[in-house]
């Protein structure tokens, strides 16, 4: 029997303030309004069915993985005690099958890429599609279409004036006004607000590790 494992693991540093601790980036509606989730378990839909699909995700975000995805049995949801790598992941999906199915063979998909076109991935998982990695916040620019000046706006109150290919992004109607800004990222969360340089979007890392270290949980 055809079986999907689908990682859903990571707290997604790369995409703080909006992916924190107890909320990873696997479960932010960021595209159209979907989770990348939920776009993984749909871009599935006609090649697995719902019960020969297996999550394998943090314990400590099983429930919420669970309760994004109903269509999914919760049973198939599992929780990794301790994160590991890949590997680990892999492994452990591997080991839960052989142990279910005698004649269980997988395929391995991550919850964090949008893959286009869908009706090539149907096909083939691989060779003619293309696989964008939304694990950091330049990402959106490949997946989501920009206005006239590249500005990727995930925003339903944002203005903006003399910008060009800046991210902004801000989940709820808090107004972000961004002047004269040229390759920037821009976001708003409820408790933080983060701006810096696009080039620089891969030390949010290290952002989060000093903001644990100086607050704690409190901003993680």
């Amino acid at each position: 029997m055809r079986y999907a494992v689908i990682m859903a693991g990571g707290a997604g540093k790369r995409l703080w303030p909006m992916s924190r601790q107890n909320r990873p980036k696997q479960l932010l509606p960021f595209i159209d309004g979907k989770t990348l989730l939920n776009i993984a378990v749909e871009r599935l839909n006609g090649l697995f069915d719902d019960d020969k699909i297996l999550i394998v995700t943090n314990d400590e975000y099983a429930d919420q993985v669970a309760a994004a995805v109903p269509q999914v049995p919760a049973e198939n949801v599992i929780g990794e005690p301790q994160g590991r790598d890949t590997a680990a992941a892999i492994a452990l999906g591997a080991e839960l099958l052989a142990a279910r199915d005698d004649d269980a063979t997988m395929a391995v998909f991550t919850a964090d890429h949008v893959i286009r076109p869908l009706e090539d991935f149907g096909r083939c998982v691989g060779l003619t599609c293309e696989w964008l990695d939304v694990g950091h916040w330049p990402a959106l620019a490949d997946v989501l279409d920009g206005d006239d000046s590249g500005n990727v706006i995930v925003s339903d109150n944002a203005v903006v004036m003399d910008c060009n290919r800046n991210i902004i992004v801000s989940e709820d109607d808090h107004l972000l006004a961004v002047v004269g800004m040229d390759d920037c990222i821009v976001v708003h969360a409820a408790d933080a607000t983060l701006v810096c340089n696009k080039a620089d979007s891969q030390r949010l890392k290290e952002l989060v590790n000093v903001l644990k270290k100086e607050h704690g949980d409190r901003y993680t």
